[in-house]
């Protein structure tokens, strides 16, 4: 029996009170179910259930959608590097062409690539490279991309920066002027650059003659007799001069004897080399030289030519176009590069106004 509020009422009542004889009992009553009719669903608006969210992040077991239109085979990314796949011997014939400079800078790119230019097999193809440049053999303790760098390169070794200035061929390293004045150490300021230290270790590396510069200009010390050398070649050959120096023993000794015999040597050897270096660098200046000379006398004759296509006339293109007039550059001349030298220089305007001239009279 089911037992409602309305009877816990009425049964505390009747204990409280006692109903008259002729009331009847009450009877418990069931709830009555309210139903629903149309009048009461026509008044009513109706409630529409919310939508679902959708899932925003993806879970473990979801799988991934595939393309209706994804090719079969696996595409290549742009990021990707093709010659990275291309057989060895391929490669290395390939590589040839390229210019000694430009395949150091593909040697940075990645290990593989080091990996795969400094290898002995591809001695030959950097020969091949430095062919058109008659450039000199490496050094047995230079790389092919170091040495590479040294030969063909503009930038400062040490800082990075801009540097035109020519190699120092007794060090064999190209720096620029603050690094000039920040890493060269006279042998009269080596006992206070460092202290303590022996004085001997000077005897074992290689010096220049040209100090530091003073004023933008290059201090020539041949008649002073001041010899300058690197300082971090300084600090290293101090290290394993002093660490050989420590063992006493038999061993340490001859040890230390072959160092310092291997050692002059070495800076004999540079010494016998630096005139030749230098002397192909002057030679490779010369050449460069001419070749720019000759860019730009093609320039000139293709400008020319140009101007006369359009209707001008020899006498007047003579007068106004002269080869300092023209900037320098690749020997081919467009019709773009054409308005560009002569925009440049107002050379266009100049040739304009004679022409207008000579037909006016």
């Amino acid at each position: 029996m089911v037992t409602t509020r309305r009877k816990t009422r009425a049964t505390t009542k009747e204990a409280t009170v006692p109903p008259p004889a002729e009331a009847k009992p009450q009877t418990t009553r069931k709830p009555r179910k309210r139903k629903e009719t149309v009048e009461d669903s026509e008044d009513e608006i109706p409630v529409e259930p919310k939508p679902k969210r959708q899932k925003t992040t993806a879970t473990a077991s979801a799988k991934p959608t595939k393309k209706k239109n994804a090719p079969a085979g696996k595409r290549r990314k742009s990021s990707e590097c093709i010659l990275a796949d291309l057989p060895l011997d391929l490669l290395l014939e390939l590589l040839k062409y390229i210019p000694p400079l430009d395949l150091a800078n593909l040697s940075y790119t990645s290990k593989s690539f080091w990996k795969t230019l400094t290898d002995p097999v591809a001695a030959n193809m950097w020969k091949a490279a430095r062919k058109p440049y008659k450039a000199p053999d490496p050094p047995r303790d230079f790389s092919e991309p170091r040495w590479a760098e040294l030969l063909f390169g503009t930038l400062c070794q040490t800082c990075g920066g801009n540097c035109q200035r020519a190699v120092d061929w007794h060090l064999r390293k190209r720096y620029c002027l603050a690094c000039e004045k920040l890493h060269l150490v006279s042998d009269v300021r080596f006992k206070s650059a460092f202290p303590g230290r022996k004085i001997e270790i000077l005897d074992y590396l290689p010096f220049t003659r040209h100090g530091p510069s003073t004023k933008g200009w290059r201090q020539h010390s041949d008649n002073l007799k001041i010899e300058y050398f690197w300082r971090e070649d300084i600090e290293v050959s101090l290290r394993q001069f002093e660490k050989l120096a420590s063992r006493e023993t038999e061993e340490g000794e001859e040890a230390l004897e072959a160092w310092t015999k291997k050692r002059e040597e070495r800076v004999a050897w540079i010494f016998k080399m630096a005139p030749i270096w230098s002397k192909w660098d002057f030679q490779l200046d010369e050449l460069e030289k001419e070749e720019k000379e000759y860019n730009k006398r093609k320039r000139v004759e293709g400008v020319k030519a140009r101007l006369l296509e359009m209707g001008y006339e020899q006498v007047d293109i003579d007068k106004a176009i002269t080869s300092r007039a023209i900037p320098p550059g690749v020997p081919n001349v467009t019709n773009a590069g054409t308005f560009q030298c002569c925009s440049n220089t107002s050379i266009f305007l100049r040739v304009l106004r004679n022409s207008l001239g000579q037909t006016s009279e």
